[in-house]
């Protein structure tokens, strides 16, 4: 898929996307936005990690920030709910006609007010260490950041796996030629 989508190389995300890490629902918009963004130019970075070091964020209290959808493009420019969705669909080549769609009046202030109804009547009581022993999963790094074993790395035993593979094909290939002389 992402040889499809693609158009040019991956170049830095245009927008980063705050969301509640603690927020079942920002957790699933998040993952969705995520697969959709093959390009990779949408960044996401949890409110209570991050947001504190953004600087267009400073004079935004946290407490405001977990109510709703924060993004911040490269210019710093700030969107909050209907607007940061519309700007990461813009993001995103392919639903650049969806964020268009949006943009319409009447669909965007219909769009507003069911953001709106979903962002009040989304789950408040987050599932917490403290309440009922959930604890975020911390995701790793960069594949040669993942140790598969005390000195190997995902990433050479990707770059083994593939040079085994080349030295297979290659030997069958060799085979095939000898016997069929």
């Amino acid at each position: 898929w992402k040889k499809l989508f693609t158009r040019t190389k991956a170049s830095s995300p245009v927008l980063t996307f705050y969301y509640d890490l603690e927020c079942p629902l920002c957790l699933r918009t998040k993952i969705v936005i995520e697969h959709l963004d093959v390009a990779g130019k949408i960044k996401f970075a949890s409110v209570q990690s991050y947001a504190s070091a953004e600087p267009a964020l400073k004079d935004i209290p946290e407490e405001t920030l977990l109510l709703d959808i924060h993004s911040v493009d490269k210019k710093g420019k700030v969107y909050k709910g209907v607007d940061s969705y519309i700007r990461a669909f813009r993001g995103i080549f392919y639903l650049k006609p969806l964020s268009w769609l949006l943009r319409i009046p009447g669909i965007y202030h219909l769009a507003g007010k069911v953001y709106r109804f979903t962002a009040e009547n989304r789950t408040r009581h987050r599932c917490t260490e403290a309440n009922c022993g959930f604890k975020p999963q911390i995701l790793p790094g960069a594949e040669n950041q993942v140790k598969i074993m005390e000195n190997i790395s995902l990433k050479d035993l990707k770059v083994a796996g593939i040079l085994a593979g080349v030295l297979f094909l290659t030997l069958l290939q060799l085979n095939t030629t000898y016997n069929s002389a």
